[in-house]
């Protein structure tokens, strides 16, 4: 079950590593290829490409060299680069401004086209994307 779902979670989890090994942890053979399509779609390629060594700059512990939004946008390109059929977003945007998120929502689209998308998120933007909405009230109760 876990390797059918890939997670980014609220708070992102990286490890002292290069940023090509960071995106490749559920799929360590990826091909270089996949690795920046997915960084593409994910909005990281251009500040990755502007670090000195690129896709093998060295991240230091808990990618504390690069922005909360860089992070995220790590950790979504690693779960984009996962072939499973549930891609879960627990709010995947938190970090980006309005115009990152926009564009993330035209790049994404071919690598959500087969898989079923759960959104958890404050950013009515990223609702954008579903088919179906579901809100959480209060203590458990649900529209």
């Amino acid at each position: 079950l876990r390797r059918s779902i890939a997670l980014v979670p609220q708070r992102v989890w990286l490890f002292q590593g290069s940023i090509a090994d960071n995106i490749r942890l559920g799929w360590p053979e990826a091909p270089m290829e996949r690795v920046v399509e997915a960084a593409r779609m994910a909005g990281a390629e251009d500040f990755i490409r502007d670090m000195p060594s690129g896709f093998d700059a060295e991240l230091g512990p808990r990618g504390a060299k690069i922005s909360g939004g860089q992070q995220q946008r790590l950790a979504l390109a690693r779960a984009l680069l996962r072939p499973t059929p549930v891609l879960m977003l627990d709010e995947a945007t938190s970090m980006f401004d309005d115009v990152g998120e926009d564009a993330l929502l035209e790049r994404i689209e071919p690598a959500i086209a087969n898989r079923c998308l759960i959104i958890i998120t404050h950013r009515p933007r990223m609702l954008e994307l579903a088919h179906r909405v579901v809100r959480l009230h209060g203590q458990g109760t649900s529209e």
